[in-house]
């Protein structure tokens, strides 16, 4: 998906179909098919955008380690995931000193453009 609020043009995310606040949790078919959607989007973002830097960040829970009053609900609350940040620009003294994003592609654009592309 592309995010609603993304802090970077044509950022993507890539979510499991089935809830699971751990990359560990998933079965090898379903790391299989996130493989394969992880590969289309980076082939969609080239088609689109050449030959651009990105970074790939995956976002698991923390270790589970029983802790006294913490954090009981994280297996429900968290949900892993995989963000794709193509390196378009840069973050400037606004996005730093006020926590908000300068988008100069919406995420409806950015999804309408990763469409087009044609997959191999």
């Amino acid at each position: 998906i592309t995010p609603f609020a993304g802090r970077f043009p044509f950022e993507c995310w890539l979510l499991p179909k089935r809830h699971s606040c751990s990359y560990r949790d998933t079965t090898e078919e379903e790391r299989a098919g996130i493989a394969e959607v992880l590969l289309k989007t980076l082939r969609r973002l080239v088609g689109v955008l050449k030959d651009v830097p990105y970074n790939i960040v995956f976002h698991t829970s923390p270790a589970r380690i029983p802790r006294h009053s913490q954090w009981h609900t994280l297996g429900e609350d968290f949900h892993w995931h995989i963000e794709i940040i193509p390196r378009l620009t840069r973050i400037t003294g606004f996005e730093l000193g006020g926590g908000m994003f300068i988008l100069r592609t919406s995420p409806e654009d950015a999804a309408k453009y990763l469409k087009e592309v044609q997959d191999d």
